[in-house]
């Protein structure tokens, strides 16, 4: 393009196209909707899941790490066979408390059938060297 006139209309032209360009879009732009009252709402959801999640950021569950975690469940675990062990010892003295009763039930009650067996031998003894000695006194004297 060497001659001005033309130059100066191809201007034109394109400065008429940038014109109508910017009219579409300050058109476009004042048909968008307004989305202020969803912005609103979408801060306000976004706060409430920042402060829930602050707060669970915040329990110690989380602050645990694996190795915290295994060693609590070794301790409980131990606490735990303590107390079995306690349990089981208890139980087992209870065993020994309760055979040593019946042991001395068993013995009490052999000691009082040998008792009352050892009343029947002699009685019998007795009854039998008292009948031997009637006899004996009557054939003697009778």
């Amino acid at each position: 393009m060497a001659d001005p006139a033309e130059a100066f209309n191809a201007l034109r032209g394109q400065i008429a196209l940038l014109q109508t360009a910017l009219e579409g879009l300050t058109a476009a732009r004042e048909k968008l909707p307004d989305y202020t009252d969803e912005l609103r709402r979408i801060v306000e959801y976004l706060r409430g899941l920042d402060r829930r999640l602050t707060e669970i950021e915040g329990k110690p569950a989380l602050a645990t790490t694996p190795t915290d975690f295994a060693a609590e469940m070794v301790r409980c675990s131990v606490v735990a066979r303590d107390e079995d062990r306690r349990l089981v010892q208890q139980a087992h003295q209870n065993v020994v408390t309760i055979y040593a009763q019946l042991r001395e039930l068993v013995r009490q009650a052999d000691g009082a059938e040998a008792q009352r067996m050892r009343y029947y031998y002699f009685a019998g003894g007795g009854a039998a060297v008292g009948a031997s000695l009637s006899v004996l006194i009557m054939r003697a004297f009778g």
